[in-house]
């Protein structure tokens, strides 16, 4: 993790295989918690976004949608 806070956003979008854009269109969707902010207001995400964005991975391979995805929070 970067320092002991987290990722930024191009780092966990290289560590699951995702855009950084496709992240952010998540969070919009409500798919992903938003993220904690530094005070420059850059985000920083931690294990638990990464799990998300892996179970998110998985599930659409088994042919969920976006929307089926959501419904199972």
């Amino acid at each position: 993790m970067a320092g002991k806070e987290g990722w930024l956003i191009g780092e966990l979008s290289d560590r699951v295989g995702i855009s950084a854009h496709t992240i952010r269109y998540y969070e919009r969707l409500g798919l992903l918690e938003p993220p904690r902010r530094t005070e420059s207001q850059y985000r920083i995400y931690g294990q638990e976004n990464e799990e998300r964005l892996r179970f998110i991975q998985k599930a659409k391979k088994f042919g969920l949608s976006l929307d089926e995805i959501k419904q199972l929070e």
